[in-house]
């Protein structure tokens, strides 16, 4: 899918989304994905995410800049065993959703959430889901401007390192946000 339009904008007005195209991700993205913590499970779930992918059971996507490369990204689920996250044709949910640290606050993660929005519209889903850690307010207030609002906590799982072989996990509390998309 080719990226978004950015809109009608002066000749001369410089915009800091020049040269940035959000696109759905391809094999050769996967080590380059943002993942400043916890890398090793991160490109697990990248790979399993994209295997998704190749199935029509989720979409990754992400924010490409001309010269800087992927600076930001987000997957999206269409179905899940909780169907107060996504149900397979009205909600979605999405989750994963970076941008890298010297190009935020610059635009990038609204543009890459309105392009989301807009895909899923024209799939037909009505209601898009996600899950913010409670402590994570820049977040939290970047969806609410979009129109997300709390629906309820959420127990979240937040993945280390293998650790003698095993995935390390510990559980945090999340808000649990919606949009109506129609």
């Amino acid at each position: 899918m080719p990226g978004c339009s950015k809109g009608a904008m002066a000749m001369d007005e410089p915009s800091a989304l020049d040269g940035i195209v959000i696109r759905q991700v391809v094999e050769d993205d996967l080590p380059h994905l943002l993942c400043e913590e916890n890398a090793v499970y991160l490109r697990f779930m990248f790979q399993s995410a994209f295997d998704s992918m190749r199935r029509g059971e989720q979409l990754l996507w992400v924010a490409e800049h001309a010269t800087d490369g992927i600076i930001g990204q987000l997957i999206v689920q269409f179905n899940s065993m909780r169907v107060q996250l996504a149900d397979g044709t009205r909600r979605a949910y999405f989750y994963s959703f970076r941008v890298h640290p010297q190009w935020r606050r610059r635009g990038v993660g609204s543009y890459l959430l309105r392009h989301l929005e807009e895909d899923l519209r024209q799939r037909g889903f009505r209601l898009l889901t996600l899950t913010v850690e409670k402590n994570n307010e820049a977040a939290r207030r970047l969806y609410e401007r979009h129109g997300y609002h709390v629906v309820g906590t959420e127990m979240v799982n937040r993945h280390s390192n293998k650790v003698n072989g095993r995935w390390q996990e510990a559980e945090e509390l999340a808000w649990r946000m919606e949009k109506q998309l129609f």
